[in-house]
């Protein structure tokens, strides 16, 4: 250390482990990956990922929800497991019981 009173900041930016990363998103489908991962596998709500893809609106129109169904699509189409709980929304993966958010036991 020279004495300089400069600081080196490195950026740290936290990624999902290798096996959960899905390649070639585009910036819709990041979005709506990253918001399923900060879940840590609970349930997202379909208003979450409505607000997430068309930002706060007092009502979202068929064409929107359905938007976001095709990119759910997408997302598995490229390797995202993402699990469907009818009528409430998605969650990422199968850590979690979708109903009632209990961790589940690991497949052997």
């Amino acid at each position: 250390m020279t004495g300089t009173g400069a600081w080196r900041v490195r950026a740290v930016t936290l990624t999902p482990p290798t096996s959960q990363r899905a390649p070639n998103l585009t910036a819709a489908e990041r979005r709506l990956y990253e918001a399923l991962y900060a879940a840590d596998g609970a349930v997202v709500p379909h208003a979450a990922l409505l607000v997430i893809l068309f930002g706060e609106q007092p009502e979202y129109d068929r064409i929107q929800r359905e938007t976001a169904k095709t990119y759910i699509w997408r997302l598995r189409r490229k390797g995202v497991e993402i699990t469907t709980v009818k009528g409430v929304g998605y969650a990422l993966g199968s850590k979690r019981c979708p109903t009632c958010g209990q961790m589940l036991p690991e497949k052997r």
